[in-house]
């Protein structure tokens, strides 16, 4: 017997990334899709290689009213907003969490209400002035955000040390430690979108993107992937990754 949650699960992230799956039932099993029947009654099933057959089980919960869900596998990892899962152990599962069962990333939320309101008759008056919304300023990210010592770069100089870069209108554009003159792989650097606030951090064996006011880190070591998300402030994130990546020292800029 179906149940009427109001929920949905998006995928965000993996091979079927911005597909809807809307939740009538009182249980559901995710995990790997062995044939055609990729979705049916009680099943979420996925074309991901690193999703176990069985990853995971959803279970309505009438007098929470949401889902709880129990990790289910050894073979492949469940997270539910940036936490790993213990098998056998059940977490709550409610609107608005980011659940990430092998690399496909998701996200629980609340259908869209089929029908908007008709619009209502607006009686005639004085046209206001609507306040212009501030747009975000590319110095939020510019060179006041570096340590105060800093130097340009001069022609034939080997750079040993951090270097940043500058779109023309003075915002930062990437920031990253030089060592005898090239990029260090094994450090990160950071990169940045214009005039938005949106930025990447790399390194060898990591990915950290910002976007939408969320870090998300994805960690590859010794074969393991690793992934977990956090809420943090644009500024916060791009003073703490600059912080990072300079320390005291000295930076060239470019």
């Amino acid at each position: 017997m179906g149940v009427e949650t109001g929920l949905q699960m998006r995928v965000l992230r993996g091979n079927q990334q911005g597909r809807i799956y809307p939740l009538h039932e009182r249980a559901y099993v995710l995990g790997r899709a062995i044939s055609h029947e990729e979705v049916g009654p009680g099943r979420l099933y996925f074309h991901d290689p690193t999703v176990a057959n069985v990853q995971a089980i959803m279970r309505w919960n009438e007098v929470r009213g949401h889902y709880v869900i129990t990790h289910e596998t050894s073979l492949s990892r469940t997270w539910i907003a940036g936490l790993p899962l213990t098998r056998g152990a059940p977490r709550d599962l409610m609107p608005g969490l980011r659940l990430k069962i092998g690399n496909m990333v998701m996200v629980l939320e609340r259908q869209p209400l089929c029908q908007a309101e008709p619009p209502q008759p607006v009686a005639a008056q004085e046209p206001v002035a609507k306040p212009v919304a501030p747009s975000l300023s590319a110095h939020q990210v510019d060179k006041s955000w570096l340590p105060k010592r800093s130097y340009q770069v001069r022609e034939g100089e080997v750079i040993d040390g951090p270097a940043a870069e500058f779109f023309p209108d003075g915002q930062l554009k990437s920031l990253c430690l030089y060592v005898r003159g090239k990029p260090s792989n094994t450090h990160h650097q950071l990169i940045l979108e214009r005039g938005i606030p949106l930025g990447r951090v790399l390194s060898d064996v990591s990915e950290c993107v910002f976007s939408g006011g969320i870090e998300s880190v994805v960690t590859h070591l010794e074969g393991d992937l690793d992934y977990f998300e956090t809420e943090i402030a644009w500024d916060t994130w791009v003073r703490k990754w600059i912080q990072q990546i300079c320390g005291k020292s000295v930076v060239n800029l470019l």
